[in-house]
């Protein structure tokens, strides 16, 4: 129940703003629990003040992507039983936190090499 993906969510969920009730409400457990692996984790469910979270969040990132690399990430997210939306968060939050920029893309990003990896793959069955 408590992946780190939800920890992600949760972490999320906090910086939107949203209460400790209705952040358990959105993973589906009780309220207490939630306190308790928070804390246990080191994870304040306590919100912003308002003049701080402006500043902060939310902030609208929009972007496109492939139909290829859609259908993938859908299939994904729906894999895991969550949203696009926050499997996308979840993986923005944990690179920006753990700082795993180069760990998951290659640091020449302009590189023609880069943009190839992320051209839609092709099979390779039925060439001889």
């Amino acid at each position: 129940m408590f992946s780190p993906l939800v920890f992600s969510q949760i972490r999320s969920f906090v910086a939107q703003g949203l209460s400790a009730a209705e952040i358990a409400e959105r993973i589906g457990c009780k309220l207490g629990s939630l306190r308790v692996k928070c804390s246990q984790r080191g994870i304040s469910l306590r919100q912003a003040s308002a003049a701080s979270s402006e500043s902060h969040f939310p902030k609208q990132l929009l972007i496109s992507l492939s139909e290829n690399v859609a259908l993938d990430f859908q299939k994904q997210a729906d894999k895991m039983e969550v949203s696009e939306t926050d499997l996308a968060i979840a993986l923005l939050v944990a690179i920006v936190r753990d700082n795993l920029y180069d760990a998951v893309i290659d640091p020449d990003i302009g590189s023609k090499k880069h943009k190839a990896s992320l051209a839609p793959r092709r099979s390779k069955t039925g060439s001889g």
